[in-house]
């Protein structure tokens, strides 16, 4: 028979999860490791070490709709890959905060955080934070050299003319170019490479000739050589 007392209870100290205040990326320090975030992983992918073994890279997106780099080292992978799933919401607690001193930022912020031994992320519905976060780049100041070479960004645009393709082949990878315009006439050169060029190459394929294919490229890389260039990562 079930207790409503107990059930009561857990109730309450369900809700009482939820309600008490969360932290915020922007108030990040090196100083705490106990920190309770309501989050989204809005990004998430696997990267394979060295020697084989892999390691979890993702991008949060908090209650106030600031973004972050998340790592989940080798270590800590199997107790987490089961439950980690793009779009969802989470009550997160603990974690390290570490310099964000990658070659190549996927965020712009100072910090990235990383899971510990005292991490546990819990699912939860936060209807609060937004699905999708982009923090788009204009075609201008790519072109005039404003953004961070070092930082990952985000772009959307319409497809003006693709320049080139290049199946898979002995020695070669797959590639698609094509030139990328915005609503001020500005052009870009877009290379997308491997499983990515594959897609674009398929989904352009099946697309009537005067149809627009509109693009957002999500942490591109900016590479100048022989004029303006983006590279996608």
């Amino acid at each position: 028979m079930a207790n409503p007392n107990h059930d009561s209870m857990a109730s309450n100290k369900a809700q009482k999860n939820i309600s008490s205040p969360f932290d915020y990326f922007k108030d990040l320090n090196k100083d705490r490791e106990v920190w309770k975030f309501g989050i989204r992983i809005v990004d998430m992918w696997y990267v394979l070490g060295k020697y084989g073994q892999l390691h979890v890279e993702m991008v949060f997106v908090d209650v106030k709709g600031d973004r972050i780099h998340v790592v989940v080292p080798k270590d800590y992978v199997a107790g987490f890959k089961d439950m980690l799933k793009e779009h969802t919401t989470y009550i997160m607690h603990n974690c390290s905060v570490v310099d964000n001193d990658d070659q190549f930022k996927v965020c712009d912020h100072r910090y990235k955080l990383m899971f510990n031994s005292g991490t546990t992320l819990t699912e939860e519905k936060l209807d609060q934070i937004p699905s999708h976060v982009y923090n788009f780049k204009s075609f201008g100041d790519i072109l005039s050299g404003k953004c961070q070479s070092n930082l990952l960004v985000d772009v959307i645009g319409v497809v003006h003319e693709v320049t080139f393709t290049q199946r898979e082949g002995v020695g070669k990878k797959v590639q698609a170019s094509f030139n990328m315009k915005d609503l001020s006439g500005n052009i870009i050169n877009c290379t997308l490479w491997e499983d990515y060029g594959r897609k674009f190459m398929s989904y352009s394929a099946n697309t009537s000739e005067n149809a627009a294919i509109i693009i957002i490229l999500t942490h591109a890389r900016i590479k100048h050589a022989h004029g303006n260039f983006l590279t996608f990562m």
